[in-house]
C-alpha cells in the first residue's frame, strides 16, 4: 500500500517551490491590471518577446501591440472591466523590440485579490509563430494547387469502396460544371452522369480495379445536366488496399480534354475538307466544261457530307430554267455510285421531289443557298430534307447542286451552316470553271474574229502596197529617165522637182505601211550575216547628198575593230539609222552629224556568243526641250505641230524606229537640249557571225606600214579624231592639225629634222586657205616632195580644179574605211615598196554583150519605166502584158533574164515561174528577177518559194536593178 502524499503547509518553501514551477515553465505567463499595465511577467514571457523581466515589466499591453492590436487592446480592456472578467483564448500578434511580429495564443482568466475584487487578468501566453508559418504554408500550396487545378483543367476525386462515398475536388465541380450540392457523392449517382455509350466501359473498368487491378487510364464524356452537351475528360486512378490485399479505397484525377477532343474533331473535318476542296480544285483545273467538273463534285460532296443523294441542274436560255443533267445517288447497303450520267430517281429518297424542284427554281430565282429546313416539301418526307446551291458566274446562276440531306442536319443550325459552307466552297471552284469556259468559248470568238480582222487588214496592206508603189514605180522612174536626156536647164529643173517630190512621197508611203505592219503584228525580224561597220558607211553614203546640200559634215566612226562581222536583220537595222541619221540632217542648219558604233562598255567583247553593241547618231542641230523628248516617239506628233513649222513630215519616222528597236530587243534612247543638239542611241545584243567569208576591209590585219607618219589636216575636230583612231588601228602614226597653215608647218619642220610625213591627208573645204591650195603648196615645196597628198572631199571636184595640185588620190567623205584603206595602200606602195619594172600594163576590158531581158508587166507606164532603165544600163528588151505571153516568149527565145511583175490578170507571175520551171526542167534554168509592189513580210520569201531567183521592189531603185543583173547576167549586160 502506498504511502499518502503528504500535504505541504504554506511556507516559505512552498512560495518558493510555486516560483520555480511558474519561472522554469515553458509558458509565458502575464499579469496585467484592467489598463493593461505589467503586474508581473515570467522570464519566458520576457524572452519571448526580447526584454529582460524589469523591462517587460515597465511595459504595458498595448506597449507591445501594433496600430491595429491598440485599439483593439483597448476595447478588450474595457470590455473585462464592465464585464468583471472573462475565462477566454485567443490568437494575439505581439511586437518583439525589433518590431517582429510573434504570433500567440493567450489563455486568461481574472486576477482577485483575496477579497474576490477584480483587479486584472492572469494571461497564459504559448508562442505559434512557427505553427503559423507552417499553416500558411500549407495554406498557399492548397491554393497553388488548386490554381494548377483550375488552369490545368485538372480536378481529383476520391472513392472509399466500403461506404461507397465519392469525394471531389472543387476544380472537378467546375469541370463538370456542377455544384456540390448537386451531387449526391456515389458510384451510382457518377456513373448516371456518364455518357451512354460510355458507361459501360467505365463500369468495366471499376470491377477490374475492384478485382486486382492497379490502376487505369481512359477516356470518358460526361454529361452536363440541363444541357446537350458533354465533357470530355481523360480519367486516371490508382487503388489503395489494405493488408489483406482487398480494396479500401481509389483515388485520382479527371483532366478535362474537351478542348482538346474539339480541336481534333476541327482538325479531322478540316482535314477532310482540304482534301475535298483540293479534289475539287485539282478537277475544276482539268475540266474543260462545268457539265463534267458539277457531276464529280455532287459525288464528292455526298461521300464527304454522308447524304445519301444530289444532282446537278444546269442554267441557261432566257428563262432560266434549271435543267436536270445528272446526279449522283448511294444505293441501299452500300456506297458504290449509281449512274453518274443519269439524273437519280431522287423522288424514291423523298417523296415530293420532283424532277425540277421548287428548291432548285428558288436557288435559281434568289441566287442563294436554299433550304428545306424540317420536313421539306408538303406531302411528308419521313427524315429526309433537301438542300439547293446554286453556281454563279459574272451574279448570274448557271448551275444548281441539289441534295437530299438528313432531317437532323437541316434542323441543326451548326450542322446546317459548316454543311452549307463546304458546298458553297465548291460552288466557287465550279463557277471558276463556268467563268473559264465562258471565258474560252469568247476568246475563241474573239480569236476568229481578230484573225480575220488581220487577214483583212493584210490583204488590204498588201493591196494598198501593190496599187500605191505601181503608180510610183512610173513616177519614179519615168523621172529618173528623163533626167538622163537631154533637157535644158528649165526642165532639167523641173524634173528634179519630180523626182525629189517622188522621193519625199515614196518615203511618206513606206512610213505609213511600216507602222501599219507594225500595228497588225506583221513584222518579222531576219538574221543573216553582216559587217556593222560597212552598215554604217553605207547609211552615210547614202545621205552624204542631202548632208552635203546643207553644207553638213556627215561622219562615221566605228569602233567594233575586228569584231565588226556580226549576225542581225540588215535591212531594218538599216532603216533606223536611216530614219536617225535623216532626222539628224533635217534639224541640223550647221555643224556636223555623226553616226558610231561601238561596244556597249557594259559588255566587253569577246566574252559571249552575243555581243551588245551600240549604235548612237549625234548632230549639232537645234536640240530638243526635255518635255518634248518622249513626244517625239509617239505617231503622227511632232514637237512643232503648228501649221507655220519649218520642218516636214508624217511624225512616224522615229516611233517606226522605236518599234523595230524594240523588236530587236533594244531601247531607242535620246539625250537632247534646246539648241545644244541631240544625241539618239539604242544598244542591241547581235550573234557573232560563224562565217568563214572574207573578212572586210576593217578587219584586214594592218599591213607593213607600222610607224608610217601621216598627217592630217581638217578643220573638223570630230573627223580628226575619227581619222586618228582609225589610222592608228592600221599601224600607222597620224599626228594632227587643225588648219592648212598649221598642217603646213608640221610638214616642213618634219621634213628638216629627216623625218617627213609620208602622206597627208587633207581635207578639202576649210576655212582660209582650203584643201587644194594647201595641196599646191605641198607640190611647190621641194623639201616636200616625198609627201603624198590624199584630198578628202565631200562635193565632186572638177578636172580642171585637180589639175596641177599635184594629188596622189582623193577619197569621198563620209569615208570609207575600205576605200581610205585601199587609197592609202595605193599610195604607200610606190613609197614603202618601189617596183624597178614599172607598174603593169592594164587589162583589156572585157568585150561588150548583147544580153536580151524579157519584161513581163500589165502596166504600160512601167513596162516604159522598165525598158527605158534597161536601155541605159545597156540591155536589149522585150515586153509581155501576162503571163500566158510571158510562157509564149520563152518558148520562142532564150532570154539572159526575166523581168516578172507578181500581180497580172489572167496569169500572175508566180503561176508564171512555177509553168516556166517545169517546162525547163533540169535542162536549162532562166533567172526570174520579182518585181513586185507588195511590201510585206514574205513577199519575198514567196518568191523564191515560187521559183524565183532574185526580188527587186517597187519603185525599182536603178542601182539595185544593176546589181542584181550583174548578178545574175555577168559580163553581158553592156552593149
Amino acid at each position: 500500500m502506498l504511502d499518502p502524499v503528504p500535504v505541504i503547509a504554506p511556507s516559505v518553501q512552498v512560495t518558493s517551490m510555486y516560483h520555480q514551477i511558474v519561472e522554469c515553465g515553458n509558458e509565458g505567463i502575464w499579469v496585467f491590471d484592467l489598463d493593461g499595465r505589467t503586474a508581473y511577467v515570467n522570464l519566458r514571457m520576457a524572452q519571448m518577446l526580447d526584454y529582460s523581466v524589469p523591462e517587460m515589466t515597465a511595459r504595458s499591453l498595448l506597449d507591445v501591440l501594433d496600430e491595429q492590436g491598440r485599439e483593439q487592446g483597448a476595447a478588450f480592456l474595457a470590455r473585462q472591466r464592465a464585464e468583471g472578467g472573462t475565462t477566454e483564448s485567443a490568437e494575439c500578434l505581439l511586437l518583439r523590440r525589433d518590431g517582429e511580429a510573434v504570433w500567440t495564443v493567450v489563455s486568461h482568466s481574472p486576477w482577485l485579490d483575496q477579497d474576490g475584487t477584480l483587479r486584472g487578468l492572469i494571461a497564459f501566453v504559448n508562442d505559434i509563430t512557427d505553427r503559423r508559418r507552417l499553416d500558411e504554408a500549407l495554406r498557399r500550396r492548397e491554393e497553388q494547387l488548386a490554381e494548377a487545378q483550375r488552369v490545368a483543367r485538372l480536378g481529383s476525386w476520391e472513392w472509399v469502396v466500403g461506404t461507397d462515398h465519392l469525394t471531389w475536388s472543387d476544380e472537378l465541380y467546375r469541370i463538370f460544371e456542377l455544384r456540390p450540392g448537386e451531387f449526391a457523392g456515389t458510384l451510382p449517382a457518377y456513373l448516371e452522369l456518364v455518357h451512354p455509350e460510355d458507361r459501360e466501359r467505365t463500369a468495366e473498368v471499376i470491377q477490374a480495379c475492384l478485382h486486382g487491378q492497379p490502376g487505369f487510364e481512359f477516356e470518358q464524356r460526361i454529361l452536363v445536366p440541363g444541357r446537350d452537351r458533354a465533357v470530355w475528360v481523360r480519367t486516371a486512378g490508382e487503388v489503395l488496399t489494405d493488408g489483406t490485399g482487398a480494396p479500401v479505397r481509389m483515388r485520382g484525377t479527371a483532366l478535362d480534354i474537351t478542348a482538346y477532343k474539339e480541336t481534333e474533331d476541327r482538325l479531322r473535318r478540316a482535314r477532310s475538307r482540304h482534301r475535298l476542296l483540293q479534289t475539287m480544285a485539282a478537277a475544276a483545273n482539268e475540266a474543260q466544261t462545268l457539265r463534267e467538273v458539277a457531276l464529280m463534285s455532287v459525288q464528292e460532296l455526298c461521300r464527304h457530307l454522308r447524304w445519301p443523294a444530289g444532282r446537278v441542274h444546269l442554267v441557261s436560255g432566257p428563262e432560266r430554267t434549271p435543267v436536270p443533267t445528272g446526279g449522283w445517288q448511294r444505293p441501299q447497303g452500300t456506297t458504290e455510285p449509281a449512274d453518274a450520267e443519269r439524273p437519280p430517281e431522287l423522288s424514291r429518297a423523298m417523296p415530293g421531289l420532283g424532277e425540277i424542284s421548287a428548291y432548285a427554281a428558288a436557288a435559281v430565282a434568289d441566287a442563294a443557298t436554299v433550304w428545306s429546313v424540317g420536313g421539306g416539301p408538303p406531302g411528308g418526307v419521313g427524315s429526309l430534307s433537301a438542300c439547293a446551291v446554286p453556281v454563279l458566274s459574272r451574279d448570274e446562276v448557271v448551275a444548281v447542286l441539289e441534295f437530299v440531306v438528313p432531317t437532323e442536319v437541316s434542323r441543326n443550325e451548326v450542322d446546317r451552316s459548316e454543311a452549307g459552307a463546304i458546298c458553297e466552297e465548291v460552288a466557287i471552284q465550279l463557277a471558276i470553271v463556268a467563268e473559264r469556259e465562258r471565258t474560252s468559248l469568247e476568246l475563241h470568238a474573239a480569236r476568229d474574229t481578230a484573225l480575220a480582222a488581220l487577214r483583212a487588214k493584210s490583204a488590204f496592206l498588201a493591196t494598198m502596197s501593190h496599187e500605191i508603189r505601181t503608180p510610183m514605180n512610173g513616177v519614179i522612174g519615168l523621172a529618173e529617165l528623163l533626167q538622163a536626156s537631154d533637157l535644158d536647164d528649165r526642165q532639167r529643173q523641173y524634173v528634179a522637182g519630180v523626182q525629189t517630190a517622188g522621193d519625199a512621197l515614196l518615203m511618206i508611203i513606206n512610213d505609213i505601211l511600216d507602222f501599219s505592219k507594225i500595228e497588225a503584228g506583221r513584222l518579222e525580224l531576219q538574221t543573216v550575216d553582216l559587217d556593222v561597220t560597212q552598215l554604217i558607211e553605207d547609211v552615210a553614203e547614202l545621205l552624204a547628198r542631202q548632208a552635203q546640200a546643207k553644207d553638213l559634215e556627215l561622219l562615221t566612226c566605228s569602233r567594233l575593230g575586228a569584231e565588226a562581222r556580226l549576225r542581225a536583220d540588215p535591212s531594218r537595222l538599216r532603216q533606223v539609222l536611216i530614219n536617225l541619221v535623216s532626222n539628224a540632217i533635217k534639224f541640223t542648219e550647221q555643224g556636223e552629224v555623226v553616226l558610231s558604233a561601238g561596244f556597249d562598255p557594259g559588255t566587253p567583247p569577246g566574252e559571249a556568243e552575243t555581243v551588245a553593241v551600240r549604235f548612237e547618231v549625234t548632230d549639232t542641230g537645234i536640240g530638243i526641250d526635255a518635255s518634248d523628248q518622249q513626244l517625239v516617239f509617239e505617231p503622227f506628233t511632232q514637237v512643232d505641230g503648228s501649221s507655220t513649222r519649218r520642218f516636214g513630215g508624217t511624225g512616224l519616222g522615229l516611233a517606226i524606229s522605236r518599234d523595230l528597236v524594240e523588236a530587236m530587243g533594244g531601247e531607242l534612247q535620246v539625250d537632247s537640249r534646246l539648241g545644244d543638239g541631240s544625241r539618239f542611241g539604242f544598244t542591241v545584243r547581235l550573234p557573232r557571225s560563224d562565217s568563214s567569208t572574207e573578212p572586210s576591209p576593217s578587219r584586214t590585219p594592218a599591213p607593213p606600214w607600222g610607224g608610217t607618219a601621216v598627217l592630217v589636216v581638217d578643220d573638223n575636230t570630230t573627223s580628226r579624231l575619227i581619222l586618228q583612231a582609225q589610222l592608228s588601228g592600221w599601224g600607222l602614226v597620224p599626228q594632227l592639225a587643225a588648219d592648212a597653215a598649221t598642217g603646213l608647218d608640221l610638214l616642213l619642220r618634219a621634213a628638216d629634222h629627216g623625218r617627213p610625213f609620208a602622206v597627208a591627208l587633207v581635207d578639202l573645204a576649210m576655212p582660209g586657205t582650203d584643201g587644194l591650195e594647201l595641196a599646191r603648196r605641198i607640190d611647190d615645196t621641194p623639201a616636200l616632195t616625198g609627201t603624198r597628198v590624199v584630198l578628202l572631199t565631200t562635193t565632186e571636184v572638177t578636172p580642171d580644179r585637180l589639175a596641177g595640185a599635184g594629188l596622189a588620190a582623193y577619197v569621198d567623205k563620209p569615208v570609207r574605211s575600205a576605200q581610205l584603206y585601199d587609197r592609202l595602200a595605193e599610195v604607200l606602195r610606190p613609197v614603202l615598196e618601189p617596183d624597178p619594172e614599172g607598174p603593169p600594163a592594164a587589162a583589156d576590158p572585157p568585150a561588150p554583150g548583147h544580153a536580151r531581158v524579157l519584161v513581163v508587166e500589165d502596166n504600160a507606164i512601167n513596162q516604159l519605166v522598165a525598158r527605158g532603165l534597161l536601155d541605159r544600163l545597156g540591155f536589149e528588151c522585150d515586153l509581155a502584158g501576162t503571163g500566158y505571153e510571158a510562157l509564149d516568149a520563152l518558148g520562142r527565145t532564150d532570154y539572159a533574164a526575166v523581168l516578172m511583175d507578181c500581180q497580172m490578170p489572167e496569169m500572175d507571175g508566180y503561176t508564171a515561174t512555177g509553168e516556166l520551171r517545169r517546162r525547163e526542167g533540169g535542162r536549162r534554168h532562166t533567172p526570174v528577177i520579182a518585181m513586185t509592189a507588195g511590201a510585206l513580210v514574205g513577199d519575198e520569201a514567196r518568191c523564191l518559194a515560187a521559183g524565183m531567183d532574185a526580188y527587186v521592189p517597187k519603185p525599182i531603185d536603178s542601182a539595185q536593178l544593176e546589181a542584181v543583173l550583174a548578178r545574175w547576167v555577168p559580163g553581158g549586160a553592156r552593149r
